[in-house]
């Protein structure tokens, strides 16, 4: 499967090989990013420690279930989140559809 990150509208003038050089901005697991799920964090560390990537991991809980996060930029700047998304249960938007009607007409 591929994945393409496309930049909307033109591109901005400091991009190109001057931009390349500077250090990509703060990693804000809070930012905008893509993620994707993984099933082994400790070999997802090992990888980027390998690439020499600069992460920041983070862990959120949620009830009794603690899943991982680890959040590092690729080479053109965009923030990936890579976690353990499999441990969180998976509820149904049916459930939430009175809430959603609500908020229609509000």
């Amino acid at each position: 499967m591929g994945i393409h990150l496309l930049q909307r509208g033109s591109v901005p003038a400091d991009s190109g090989p001057a931009a390349a050089s500077r250090p990509p901005p703060a990693i804000n697991p809070k930012g905008n990013h893509i993620s994707f799920q993984c099933t082994d964090m400790g070999l997802m560390k090992t990888r980027l420690h390998e690439m020499e990537l600069e992460f920041v991991a983070t862990r959120v809980l949620d009830g009794e279930t603690v899943v991982e996060q680890l959040f590092f930029h690729d080479p053109d700047g965009n923030m990936i989140e890579i976690c353990e998304c499999e441990k969180l249960p998976v509820i149904p938007l049916r459930l939430h559809e009175p809430l959603l009607q609500m908020n229609v007409h509000d």
